[in-house]
């Protein structure tokens, strides 16, 4: 579950640069969950905690 939850982590650190580098816009929590959607069943997260991960 560690592997999992540090994948989506480095995933919306590097979406948030690449936003910030490219289009200049500091993503938020709520810009994030498309790009997360149905990525708890194949990871095996709660939507909850994708939720978080993209919060902080």
């Amino acid at each position: 579950m560690a592997r999992s939850v540090n994948f989506v982590w480095n995933f919306v650190n590097e979406l948030s640069q690449r936003s910030i580098k490219e289009r200049g816009v500091f993503l938020s929590a709520y810009d994030m969950h498309p790009y997360t959607k149905g990525v708890g069943k194949e990871l095996g997260l709660h939507s909850q905690t994708l939720q978080c991960i993209a919060g902080e």
